[in-house]
């Protein structure tokens, strides 16, 4: 099987522009976020809120879920746009092939660090295990399809992102978790039991 060139797998003619991931220098996400949206390409950077505290002060800080990278929305013919930035390294690839992240995705991340007051535990892992599919059936997040990887006491679960190749931790209520098929329009009624 022949290898795909970049432009050969991302949405060219009539197809609608999709997100992707590009990596970048590290702390520059948001400065290569801010340029992009400048030449009018849609651009996300997750960011987490940071307290810290010191002797004298606590400082609150947003950094970036994912260190050194930055979404894009984009087609075939917007791409070189994205690479002439001087703080953009290249495209992100899962197995040779330009991973296409679904738009659910990315709105699972903006409804995830939308509201702190939702009480989500919000921590990055890589490397993906195997695990039961998921909807959440109830709360702020209702329908979001996932998987969960591991859980840690009643409430707290790791919740797999396809095609973004991590995971994050959430504090979900078990009672708002649903047995179903990642990514898909099926779901049925049974609720997770407690272990």
């Amino acid at each position: 099987m022949a290898i795909r060139t970049v432009y050969e797998q991302l949405p060219i003619g009539k197809e609608s522009p999709q997100w992707f991931a590009f990596r970048t220098m590290y702390k520059r996400e948001k400065m290569v976020a801010k340029r992009l949206n400048a030449k009018a390409l849609e651009t996300y950077v997750p960011l987490r809120t940071i307290v810290r505290h010191y002797s004298s002060k606590t400082t609150t800080t947003q950094v970036p879920l994912f260190s050194s990278y930055v979404f894009v929305r984009l087609s075939a013919k917007q791409y070189a746009t994205v690479l002439n930035d001087d703080d953009v390294f290249e495209i992100v690839k899962f197995q040779g092939e330009v991973g296409r992240i679904k738009d659910e995705e990315i709105e699972f991340l903006k409804e995830v660090l939308r509201d702190n007051s939702n009480d989500y535990d919000v921590k990055l892992y890589e490397g993906l295990e195997a695990g039961v599919s998921i909807v959440l059936a109830g709360g702020p997040l209702a329908g979001t399809k996932g998987k969960i990887l591991r859980s840690h006491g009643n409430h707290n679960f790791v919740v797999e992102l396809n095609n973004l190749g991590v995971s994050i931790q959430l504090t979900v209520d078990r009672k708002y978790l649903s047995k179903g098929h990642a990514f898909t329009n099926e779901t049925t009624s049974e609720t997770i039991k407690a272990d």
